[in-house]
């Protein structure tokens, strides 16, 4: 069976000499490389929120024909809910990284925290999502 190249040392191969966390090179490697990604997407999420405040400035220059109002609402809101989403996947990048990199329980937990949070807001925009998908099938029958 193939040793986990990113399970920390055994007690055989000796102890590091201090408490926390340790990481083998090459998970510090994948954390890093996953808190690049994250951070990445994060920059788009930001890209997003930038366009979405432009078009609500589009919406109260034109008036929009009578539904400007609603619309501004809804695009400020979803702004909002992007921006929160960018955020917490920012903090989650850094916490993984600080956390790997100085060996702190505390500073990887906030990044899962961030993490969490980040997903429970997609697991509710794909809830949101789905009920609309299945009503405008029911609707089309």
């Amino acid at each position: 069976m193939e040793q986990n190249p990113f399970a920390p040392p055994s007690a055989s191969t000796g102890d590091p000499g201090h408490g926390g966390l340790v990481f083998s090179p090459e998970g510090a490697q994948v954390v890093s490389s996953l808190a690049a990604w994250m951070r990445g997407l994060s920059i788009f999420y930001y890209l997003g929120v930038g366009l979405l405040a432009l078009g609500s400035c589009g919406v109260v220059a034109t008036g929009a024909g009578g539904v400007g109002f609603p619309m501004l609402i809804a695009l400020l809101l979803a702004a909002v809910l992007i921006g929160l989403a960018a955020s917490w996947l920012r903090g989650a990048a850094s916490g993984f990284e600080r956390g790997v990199f100085s060996d702190d329980e505390f500073t990887i937990g906030q990044g899962f925290r961030s993490l969490r949070a980040y997903l429970i807001l997609f697991g509710i925009f794909g809830i949101l999502n789905l009920m609309g998908q299945i009503y405008q099938a029911i609707d089309a029958l």
